[in-house]
């Protein structure tokens, strides 16, 4: 099916395109100062955050279905009115901008740290922005594509480097097993999902020019499981490496372990290869976020691509990564601490208030035309 933001893709586009931005996010994103308090479960947690993002994906798609509603914008509609689906498809794009930020900070806080430890922050946050708008900018093909070649790569990469340092890897690291209390992990579960569930939602919204629901739905779950079966071993190795007490004190731990594990052998300067796809996938998930939150604002604006939304929310974004390092440090972070706690609050109730209005407007609905039939 045609899109009118560039392109046609396949199943298995759409499978790599939700599932790259889903492993990025649920890897990269968390921070290590609160991930580990009193123990490291985040082996745990972590999947389970795509798994709960995954579960609520299936079930507003299962709405979606009885409501007969082609993609989230309808769905919203029909089970909130004009006027609520619309507030809620605005904060459903201002999340996946923010989600799509969040990851960003991170990448660039990694860079300026390890790598460029001596060129400008600026001209760092400068040339990621730029290379994910080109990418929003190109459309639907070019990141559906681009994700699919990547996230082949990336899984082989991945793979390699958590195999090759497994003679280190100690069973003893993980304890005290499990980690947390099993109330915590269900909370960080939850807290997760605030920058997983926008994945499934951005490709709901766009279910039109991805084949339809159905399809979207079978992608979902390719990528969903995919991401939490990587997540799980990427969180495991790390966890089977560094202590817990370690691991609270490492900024980026993944990098840690190639840096510390690859640089004698003969796989060495494998770190930096590593870091090249991590960034290349990165620059593709932003962009995903990046679009799919511009293709909202031009669909409820009735523009007739996402271009001039893409431009605008790539400079919305910039200037965001620019306040951060002038001046505006500490009260990003204490935004991001609030979202981390709370901004799942921001995202379930409308949402499930809009599948339960839908399916109730949709039954109403059936009922009319019985009682129309039998007349």
């Amino acid at each position: 099916m045609s899109s009118p933001d560039g392109g046609r893709i396949g199943l298995q586009e759409t499978a790599y395109m939700l599932g790259v931005p889903l492993y990025i996010n649920a890897v990269f994103t968390f921070e290590s100062h609160y991930a580990y308090p009193g123990g490291n479960s985040s082996y745990i947690w972590v999947p389970a955050g795509v798994l709960l993002s995954l579960g609520l994906f299936l079930l507003v798609s299962g709405a979606m279905q009885r409501a007969k509603a082609n993609t989230l914008g309808e769905l919203y509609d029909k089970g909130l009115g004009k006027i609520g689906g619309r507030i809620c498809m605005a904060e459903l794009a201002a999340l996946l901008l923010i989600a799509g930020l969040a990851a960003m900070l991170r990448f660039i806080s990694m860079l300026y740290t390890y790598v460029f430890v001596r060129s400008v922050y600026s001209s760092i946050s400068l040339w990621i922005m730029g290379a994910v708008c080109i990418l929003a900018f190109w459309g639907m093909e070019t990141i559906g594509r681009l994700s699919k070649l990547l996230g082949i790569i990336l899984l082989v990469t991945m793979l390699v480097n958590l195999i090759l340092p497994a003679e280190s890897y100690e069973l003893y690291r993980l304890y005290p097993l499990p980690g947390n209390q099993w109330e915590e992990i269900g909370a960080y579960s939850l807290r997760h999902i605030f920058t997983l569930l926008p994945v499934f939602l951005g490709g709901l919204s766009m279910a039109e020019s991805l084949h339809g629901r159905a399809c979207v739905k079978k992608a979902g779950c390719i990528g969903g499981i995919g991401a939490a079966v990587l997540a799980f071993l990427t969180q495991l190795c790390i966890s089977l490496t560094y202590g817990y007490q370690d691991l609270s004190a490492i900024y980026f731990p993944l990098y840690r372990l190639d840096m510390d594990m690859l640089q004698e052998g003969y796989f060495f300067r494998l770190d930096k290869i590593s870091l090249f796809l991590w960034l290349a996938a990165e620059l593709v998930a932003a962009a995903y976020f990046l679009f799919a939150a511009s293709r909202i604002a031009g669909q409820e604006l009735g523009l007739k691509n996402s271009r001039p939304a893409v431009a605008a929310f790539s400079v919305l974004l910039s200037c965001a990564l620019f306040y951060e390092r002038s001046g505006g440090y500490w009260l990003v972070e204490r935004v991001k601490s609030w979202l981390d706690l709370y901004g799942w609050l921001l995202l379930l109730p409308g949402l499930l208030a809009a599948c339960i209005g839908a399916l109730r407007h949709g039954s109403h609905k059936e009922k009319e035309r019985e009682i129309y039939e039998k007349v």
